[in-house]
């Protein structure tokens, strides 16, 4: 104001009158639009500036640090220039590499994102960058037409579940891309709107761009004084805390006519014709369990088990051979496998068509524990055929009298006995087969009803494709690699309570220690429960073993890692295996905190394939980085936790140390050497410097930037320089010869 009392009266007037737009407006990007032009553009950034910088000094409000604390929170998108998302980030995740970008440079970081990899979207800038600020409505209606942002954007919205909170998601800047999509009829999946809004238009809206309301209300002090911060963290804290406690898994009603009347056990035995039976009590049984409720706890329905306990019993029995063969209209061709808790048998339908029918054993009719976990089975399958989920097969009815499942039948081999073939190639196949049920498990853990399986060993993988010719797998549109995956009666999701049977007890090694303790406590209801069985599956497909009986928990288990796991060398990418026998250490750790969950062993898999297969563009900095380094050090080394720095103590007070730089993508290099008792100390100041020079100048000759902290001081050399990941691409050999003459420089003693 006092820049416009300097104008004259009539220019002073007009930009009086602009400004008292703003109080008639709602709008705040209009609001900026008309403060910018009545101050003009230097005035504007200036002042933003003031205001913007006093974030610098402030402590990031504790709700991005409840945030944070959420451990399945892998990104977040923010409309604030403040900086306190990525300060909080340091505060609660300091180890954790982390890329941080603009919504203006949103499309340079997508190929993070696909990764999988950590990062923080400021999609309005930050306060630092004036070019990065999207104050007006120009700035908006630039980013939103920028092809590169709408293509992040649309992304994340399809690939994550995301969590509007304290904005408006149906701002056009926060959520108008969910909108569009959902008219586009994409499967978005599940997205929610924290808010104490209560409006229609808010529910309207909501409907239409599929995202789900959760409401709160905010505390109100005595002056009317509304108090967001402390509802918000409670929900947070609630999420942090939550224990599902949700509904048993239903009886498995079925798709048949309910039969009011039944005769007696001796008149219905009389019948010639097994399958009727066995469809009349299945009428009945249905007919009772609808009457009491659909539980089979009544007191009706276990009177009717006792009273036709030898018909029922007739209507378990199944075979191959007539009169036996019909099972609801199947016939049954072959008994697949008989076992303690149930049988499976391949049938046919009247065109000839293949299926699975999947029999509890009768035993297992009045025991919990069984009961439950198959019904619990049934409920996750059809869950996952409802969804489309690729890799299961496919539910098609289900049964009550007898208790049985028929789903498709999948021909071929499981990956216990194709790891056996001398077809199969660990670095061809194994990985590819490990993916494809990584990626299942992702698409059934982000189900809404977030299905797990809790049984992934090799004798449940199916890859039924694996032996197929490239014409028919061609005209299938399949993949060699392409898996099923069978045995949900472990299963467990949102909608679930109860108790579950145990596993196998002679593949015990692919059970994490939670699971074989106590397979109903509340960890062995994890998501990571499956992280365990992955990678005890990952390892089995790259050495042939099976896991010790203790898995992750055995004393020798890292040194049967590096035993088993050793270099191929018909492998281009030579710390490949490396990386395997990693993620596999952490996939089985006994601490399940400790474990990556399934997206993330899906990230590193998919990087794993692409780095054997020879497609090294847009591989990840921390790659590049342990690939430098194995092949410059030739020796063991050292990996943090998240497999971004990797460090190898050549001798004491001599170490080399290197990372992969997401934000900035490039690969940064630490060595140091220091001086020992034994070194000779005659003329070691001028030497060192002399040597310290050299290196320098074979870096920074090869395009190797050197570092402000590069010096010698104290009998002691510090070289630190980086270089970025696009000049090492085509240059690997080159860049690592580079390192290794420069690290001969100054290496001594």
């Amino acid at each position: 104001m006092e820049s416009i009392r300097l104008l004259k009266d009539e220019e002073a007037k007009r930009k009086e009158d602009e400004i008292n737009e703003i109080y008639g407006t709602n709008n705040s990007w209009h609001a900026f639009d008309i403060i910018k032009g009545v101050i003009g553009e230097p005035s504007f950034k200036a002042a933003l500036r003031v205001i913007l910088e006093r974030a610098d000094n402030a402590e990031p409000p504790e709700i991005y640090r409840d945030i944070w604390g959420l451990p399945g929170v892998s990104g977040l998108l923010t409309l604030n220039l403040d900086g306190f998302a990525e300060k909080a980030h340091r505060r609660v995740r300091p180890l954790e590499d982390i890329a941080v970008f603009t919504g203006k440079d949103a499309s340079d970081y997508v190929h993070i994102v696909n990764r999988r990899k950590p990062f923080i979207a400021n999609l309005h800038g930050i306060h630092q960058s004036a070019r990065s600020w999207v104050f007006t409505r120009s700035d908006l209606k630039n980013l939103i037409s920028d092809q590169g942002y709408c293509q992040f954007v649309k992304y994340i919205i399809a690939d994550r579940a995301i969590v509007f909170l304290g904005i408006s998601a149906d701002d056009v800047a926060a959520g108008g891309f969910l909108q569009e999509l959902a008219e586009q009829g994409i499967d978005l999946g599940q997205h929610f709107w924290i808010t104490d809004r209560r409006d229609s238009a808010a529910n309207r809206w909501a409907n239409k761009a599929g995202v789900q309301i959760v409401r709160y209300e905010p505390n109100v002090d005595s002056e009317g004084k509304s108090d967001h911060s402390t509802v918000l963290s409670d929900i947070i804290k609630d999420l942090r805390e939550f224990v599902s406690k949700d509904q048993k898994a239903p009886v498995v009603i079925p798709q048949i006519d309910n039969l009011d009347y039944l005769p007696s056990q001796k008149e219905l035995l009389m019948l010639d014709d097994e399958d009727e039976i066995r469809k009349r009590l299945a009428g009945y049984a249905k007919s009772i369990i609808e009457k009491n409720g659909g539980t089979t706890d009544s007191l009706e329905y276990r009177s009717f088990l006792k009273n036709y306990s030898r018909a029922i019993h007739q209507a378990w029995h199944v075979k191959n051979w007539e009169p036996s063969n019909i099972f609801y209209g199947y016939s049954v061709v072959d008994q697949i496998s008989s076992g303690s808790f149930s049988s499976v048998w391949k049938v046919v339908d009247e065109s000839g068509s293949a299926f699975a029918a999947k029999i509890i054993q009768i035993d297992n009719l009045e025991k919990g524990p069984q009961l439950d976990s198959f019904r619990r089975g049934v409920q996750s399958l059809r869950f996952l055929s409802n969804a489309d989920v690729p890799g299961n097969a496919r539910y098609v009815v289900a049964h009550e009298i007898p208790t049985s499942i028929i789903m498709d039948f999948i021909e071929g081999d499981n990956l216990n006995e194709i790891v056996k073939s001398r077809n199969f190639k660990f670095w061809m196949d194994g990985i590819k087969i490990i993916l494809s049920v990584a990626n299942h498990l992702v698409h059934s853990h982000n189900l809404p009803q977030g299905v797990l399986h809790r049984d992934i060993r090799p004798t449940n993988i199916m890859v039924p494709y694996f032996y197929y010719n490239e014409s028919d797998i061609s005209r299938l549109e399949c993949s060699k690699h392409d898996v099923v995956l069978l045995n949900y009666d472990m299963s467990w999701h949102l909608k679930a309570r109860g108790v579950t049977i145990t596993g196998n007890i002679e593949e015990a090694g692919y059970y994490p220690p939670e699971q074989v303790a106590d397979i109903n406590n509340e960890q062995s209801r994890s998501a990571l429960v499956d992280s365990y069985g992955l990678g005890m599956s990952l390892f089995y497909a790259c050495t042939g073993c099976t896991p010790p009986t203790g898995g992750g928990n055995a004393a020798d288990w890292s040194d049967i890692l590096k035993q088993k796991i050793r270099r191929d060398p018909s492998v281009r990418w030579q710390s490949a295996h490396e990386r395997v026998r990693r993620l596999i250490l952490t996939s089985t750790s006994p601490e399940q905190k400790n474990r990556p969950t399934v997206r993330q062993i899906a990230a590193e898999l998919e990087q794993l394939v692409d780095v054997v297969e020879g497609r090294w563009q847009g591989i990840s900095p921390d790659f590049w980085a342990e690939e430098i380094l194995y092949r410059s050090v030739e020796a063991d080394y050292e990996s943090n936790s998240f497999s971004t720095v990797f460090t190898r103590e050549l001798r004491a007070g001599r170490t080399i140390s290197i990372k992969g730089d997401i934000q900035g993508r490039s690969v940064a290099v630490s060595f140091e050497n220091v001086a020992t008792e034994a070194t000779n100390r005659s003329g070691i100041d001028r030497l060192w410097t002399e040597k310290l020079r050299s290196a320098k100048d074979i870096l920074s000759s090869n395009e190797w930037e050197i570092k402000k902290s590069t010096g010698y001081s104290g009998m002691t050399i510090i070289l630190e320089a980086s270089i970025e990941t696009s000049k090492i691409h085509s240059n690997l050999d080159r860049v690592v010869r580079t390192l290794k003459r420069a690290l001969d420089q100054v290496r001594l003693d």
